[in-house]
């Protein structure tokens, strides 16, 4: 797998905006869809590994993939040997820790990353970790993963069709939840970036043999309409007709072709100068970087607001609700990485050494008694 890593690193080094010291890539399981096209998986391509979560980072001498204990077994199973494997305890959401990973890198690189597949959030992490070593964090596009991926998987063309474990009613309960939440909140419009959450909040599904599968998805709400956004192809007569049976006297549903998403953002943005649109913080960065910032819902301390994960209590399983997640206990994990030293593989292994005092003056308490989350999100 040594030419996927040099062919990255020609693209580094003669990057048409200057060269690029690193390039990384993140993905987590509540972050992205579970069930993420076979084309969409760059980490897996890159490194080997399948897991649900994890970071890459490919700097011109070495290239490191950095996850949690939970995932030694099967990293080490499938991680390419030219890969250097950091064991970093804990979720990365959750504790900031896991971002000293750059400490690896010297003062004053250029870092870049791929702003259509980084949520805002993971930006805001590495931004904070970069700057303090006058780092910069150079958004890049095209992908260079994209630019080597010659036998990538055609995007997935499954239909989309009603949830037949739901209902009309279902779909209408749902929809005063979230707007009675923009209302009370002020907000015009409430953008759902991931096909998981549009398929619970219109009790529809795409699946492949019997399995869940994501796709290209946007939902834009409003107070009298829903903007759906996927592609035209995989519309079938019976989605038409189920949510033709959605509409009701105060409201409809608009189908659009998710190629026209960025242009109807534009249209928002220049509909009102007031206009308040609630964008997720878990939506990519390059959406976000298309509604200025005093047009987004905010925190009272600046930062976006989180789209609360209450709204999707019995949907995807991927967005825990911050206020009751508990995190991970130490003890396991804490006695797994004690084991490490003594397990042989052909793949390079490092311990992340940063969490181990904590854990053992702490063992067996969970994260969220170590955490002040008020710091991190």
């Amino acid at each position: 797998m040594t030419d996927k890593l040099t062919k990255i690193r020609d693209f580094m080094s003669s990057y048409n905006d200057g060269p690029l010291d690193a390039f990384v890539i993140y993905c987590d399981d509540w972050i992205t869809p579970k069930n993420i096209a076979d084309r969409d998986r760059y980490i897996q391509f890159l490194t080997g590994f399948s897991g649900s979560h994890g970071l890459a980072i490919v700097t011109m001498e070495n290239a490191f993939f950095i996850c949690d204990p939970d995932f030694y077994d099967q990293v080490m199973s499938q991680l390419y040997p030219d890969w250097t494997f950091i064991v970093s305890d804990v979720s990365p959401i959750l504790l900031k820790s896991y971002y000293r990973s750059f400490t690896m890198l010297p003062k004053g690189v250029r870092v870049g990353f791929d702003p259509k597949i980084t949520s805002h959030t993971i930006w805001e992490f590495l931004i904070d970790f970069l700057q303090p070593k006058d780092n910069k964090l150079i958004p890049v596009s095209p992908n260079p993963v994209d630019l080597i991926w010659t036998n990538r998987p055609l995007p997935p063309m499954n239909p989309i069709t009603p949830d037949p474990c739901e209902s009309v009613e279902s779909f209408k309960i749902t929809i005063k939840k979230f707007r009675d939440k923009m209302r009370k909140e002020k907000a015009d419009y409430m953008v759902i970036p991931y096909s998981e959450e549009v398929c619970f909040l219109l009790k529809i599904q795409s699946q492949v043999n019997g399995q869940d599968v994501a796709f290209q998805g946007c939902a834009i709400i409003s107070m009298k309409t829903i903007y759906l956004f996927m592609d035209s192809s995989l519309i079938t007569r019976e989605l038409r007709e189920y949510l033709n049976t959605c509409v009701y006297p105060d409201g409809i549903i608009e189908l659009w072709d998710y190629n026209s998403l960025t242009e109807f953002l534009h249209k928002l943005v220049l509909e009102s100068d007031t206009t308040k649109i609630w964008m997720d913080t878990l939506a990519s960065k390059s959406l976000h970087d298309l509604i200025p910032t005093n047009r987004k819902l905010l925190n009272a301390n600046g930062k976006f607001k989180w789209i609360p994960a209450s709204l999707f209590i019995t949907g995807p399983s991927h967005r825990p609700d911050k206020r009751t997640f508990s995190g991970y206990p130490l003890e396991s994990s804490f006695d797994r990485l004690m084991s490490f030293g003594s397990r042989q593989n052909k793949i390079k292994v490092i311990r992340m050494d940063f969490v181990i005092e904590e854990a053992m003056r702490k063992k067996g308490e969970s994260i969220l008694q170590m955490i002040q989350f008020d710091n991190i999100l």
